[in-house]
């Protein structure tokens, strides 16, 4: 009876990891399609930045700051994509 009752709550600790765990990538996809619309959003932002300014000195910098934001949604992407959690069309 008793071996009885610690396969059961064996199997039900295990049950509860699995779905910690997989509760625990649906968090990850989540967050991590979310990092990359918004990454998305803000090198957009910059873009439309870069054409609204006269002064050179402040596009230069508008325009690294757009290049960080497109390498982090490279980083980002790639990570994802690498997880199978985002395939590219």
């Amino acid at each position: 009876m008793q071996s009885q009752n610690q396969q059961q709550n064996m199997q039900s600790n295990t049950n509860q990891n699995n779905l910690s765990s997989n509760l625990r990538n649906v968090s990850d996809e989540i967050l991590c399609n979310d990092l990359l619309m918004t990454e998305k959003y803000v090198s957009g932002a910059y873009d439309t930045a870069l054409f609204e300014f006269a002064n050179t000195n402040i596009r230069q910098v508008l325009n690294h700051i757009q290049k960080e934001e497109q390498k982090h949604g490279e980083d980002i992407f790639n990570y994802i994509s690498s997880h199978g959690m985002y395939m590219p069309e």
